[in-house]
């Protein structure tokens, strides 16, 4: 079948780009929700600094690996105070991590794109 609006696909390199900021900016307010807890601050500290690695695109897969399991931890430690305390919120930050690490930091990254 053919595609409703061809002419879009041009944008195509955006998607990772905007996937990667979504998934950034949920990690670093990840951060700032652990940092108030103060028996979290060295999971706090290890969200922001993958949130940071993931926005700007450096060292794409390592952090996205570190992520996914800093969120993993979050889930299993601090439930409550953490933005990975419902399972959907975890899925869907797993699946986007999962397409990030297999496809790449995409465009406006520091690594390379191969």
């Amino acid at each position: 079948m053919e595609s409703v609006f061809p002419g879009l696909f041009f944008l195509s390199f955006l998607a990772v780009i905007i996937l990667r900021a979504a998934v950034a900016v949920l990690f670093l307010f990840d951060a700032r929700a652990l940092w108030k807890v103060k028996k979290w601050k060295y999971l706090s500290i290890a969200s922001g600094v993958c949130g940071l690695l993931i926005a700007v695109g450096l060292f794409t897969q390592v952090a996205v690996v570190a992520a996914g399991v800093q969120a993993i931890i979050s889930f299993k430690r601090a439930k409550h105070e953490s933005v990975f305390g419902t399972r959907a919120t975890l899925l869907l930050t797993l699946a986007i991590l999962a397409f990030l690490l297999v496809n790449g930091p995409g465009g406006l990254a520091f690594d390379l794109p191969y």
